[in-house]
């Protein structure tokens, strides 16, 4: 009778044993590596659903164009955000160095935080050169974009904010104390008002509702402004950031900018 003998041992392996310790170490392991591949992916769709991209946010922005209270032609852009209802609007004013990737970043948060937003260049600048210019008649470019925005049926008019730079800046602060429909406004860098002959215009202008924000090296122009109006209460000189839209550029300005247009933006009217 042919004997069997014992089947001969797999190599690299000392016995059956091993064998399965082994297969269930791999096992163990590949458990391990399928659990965190699938805790990942949870944690990437939470931290994607709580970041809110620009581009889902907003449609297309277009190009506008409307017109001045005294008759002249502006040009700009009108960005809505998407998946809000009645959202407020913030008209961000081009300054004269025509830099539009200095607003670039604050317009992109603007939408973040579910503004919409319109910008357009100030009158002789840009894509607004239609003819003779006075600097001094910003606040009537304002009123037209305010006539523009009260066409728009989908947006909140009772919470329309104004941001300005440089000497769009001083506009900003001029409009909102004199144009109702206002309700908030952010100057940057305002120039002397008398180089814009508005030196008579702001003296006793409320400013209660107006942030000024400057860097130290041009701080004289907006405690001038402060001055001259009354019932300021929000002036704040940041070390030497830049002019204008340059300020914009630094995120703790942003952070500042957001916080103040939020705080009016639940207010009650």
């Amino acid at each position: 009778m042919l004997k069997l003998g014992k089947p001969p041992k797999m190599a690299g392996y000392n016995n059956e044993h091993e064998i399965n310790t082994k297969v269930r170490i791999r096992e163990r392991w590949l458990y391990y590596i399928c659990a965190a591949l699938v805790l990942f992916t949870l944690v990437l769709v939470q931290s994607s659903s709580n970041v809110k991209n620009v581009a889902e946010l907003r449609a297309d922005p277009f190009q506008v164009s409307f017109h001045a209270t005294d008759g002249y032609l502006l040009v700009g852009d009108y960005y809505k955000p998407l998946n809000v209802r009645q959202p407020p609007a913030a008209i961000v004013i081009n300054h004269l160095g025509n830099n539009p990737e200095r607003i670039e970043a604050l317009k992109n948060n603007l939408l973040r935080h579910g503004y919409a937003v319109l910008t357009y260049d100030i009158r002789g600048t840009g894509r607004s050169k239609n003819g003779l210019a006075m600097l001094g008649d910003g606040s009537k470019s304002v009123g037209g974009a305010l006539t523009f925005l009260d066409q728009d049926p989908d947006i909140d008019h009772s919470r329309i904010f104004l941001i300005g730079a440089s000497v769009a800046g001083d506009f900003a602060a001029d409009s909102t104390a004199k144009i109702k429909g206002i309700r908030a406004a952010v100057a940057l860098s305002p120039v002397d008002p008398a180089m814009l002959g508005l030196q008579r215009e702001f003296t006793h202008l409320n400013l209660e509702n107006v942030l000024i924000a400057t860097n130290q090296n041009e701080a004289a122009p907006a405690q001038e402004i402060a001055r001259l109006g009354r019932d300021y209460r929000f002036l704040k000189i940041y070390p030497n950031y830049g002019h204008g839209g340059a300020l914009l550029l630094h995120d703790n300005v942003e952070r500042e900018i957001i916080s103040f247009l939020g705080r009016y933006r639940s207010e009650p009217r």
